[in-house]
């Protein structure tokens, strides 16, 4: 009987669970209904739209408490597989019942993997058909907010596939708070998508010196050199890299290059007076440290 009974619930569609528990919850029958509600959520590829009809009788019980817990239990996975839509009114019924700080959201949502940013403006998102994400992310960006930006880049990313703008700002983001692999992990993408950007190049460059990685670093330094040859920041970089790596022959070379291009660079001519110092070269150290002192004089 019971196999009976469990052949005929899975034959039964997450609709029927959902309708039967409707029918309940009008009888006041509510652990039935429940019951029935969590078979719809679990039965369901589309889960979120039934978690969040759970949601709604929670809170048109009455049950406070239990409709607060539920919501916190499910911000993670509504955040990665429900709408932007559902996400946003389940904080709107998060809040009628709990009533939290703006503070205290904000470190709630972001205690669950869910964009802090929300706890000011899902109410917005909810009335608005706009949802300029990008250009909010630029203008935290330009901010140096990176926690903020990342932020609208995961709401971006809810409604638009990945490119290479957000991979570059994420990448960027990370970079700066010192989350080197995940930031050099958003490079490696935006590369794959911009393979001739200098920049993507340049980056990876950076993040596999500060990781030691000096072998990478070259490579990808090198070749944002090839892509972009007249830029002496790049150069130095390469310059650096080459020092860092002890190949102090082909450290002086590069500052050497740069300088003939850009006789009044004056980072290269420090770093080429030091490189021939640490080459016990102290004669052409001498030289380029009176190079200097000339620049500094004009």
């Amino acid at each position: 009987m019971d196999s009976l009974n469990l052949t005929s619930s899975l034959m039964r569609s997450p609709h029927e669970y959902f309708k039967d528990a409707l029918e309940l919850f009008k009888n006041n029958q509510f652990d039935d209904a429940f019951q029935l509600l969590d078979a719809a959520i679990i039965f369901s590829h589309n889960s979120p739209f039934y978690i969040y009809q759970k949601i709604c009788l929670l809170y048109q019980l009455g049950d406070s408490e239990k409709c607060n817990i539920f919501i916190v239990s499910q911000l993670e996975h509504l955040f990665k597989h429900g709408s932007l839509y559902i996400l946003c009114r389940s904080i709107d019924y998060l809040q009628k019942v709990s009533c939290y700080t703006i503070n205290e959201l904000r470190i709630l949502l972001d205690e669950h993997s869910v964009p802090y940013c929300l706890a000011d403006s899902y109410g917005i998102w909810l009335t608005h058909r706009e949802k300029p994400f990008f250009n909010l992310a630029k203008k935290a960006l330009s901010q140096d907010c990176y926690e903020l930006c990342l932020c609208y880049c995961m709401l971006y990313l809810k409604l638009h596939p990945s490119d290479a703008k957000i991979c570059y700002m994420q990448g960027y983001c990370h970079h700066m708070l010192g989350n080197l692999i995940l930031a050099k992990t958003y490079y490696e993408q935006y590369i794959s998508l911009e393979p001739n950007n200098a920049d993507g190049h340049v980056h990876i460059g950076l993040i596999s010196m500060e990781l030691g990685d000096y072998d990478t670093a070259l490579n990808h330094l090198q070749l944002a050199n090839s892509l972009n040859p007249n830029n002496p920041e790049y150069s130095l970089y390469l310059g650096e890299c080459y020092y860092a790596a002890k190949k102090y022959q082909e450290a002086a070379c590069t500052y050497k290059n740069i300088i003939t291009t850009e006789s009044s660079h004056l980072q290269s001519c420090f770093n080429l007076s030091h490189t021939y110092k640490k080459m016990s070269k102290n004669r052409l150290s001498k030289r380029y440290t009176k190079h200097i002192k000339k620049i500094l004089k004009k």
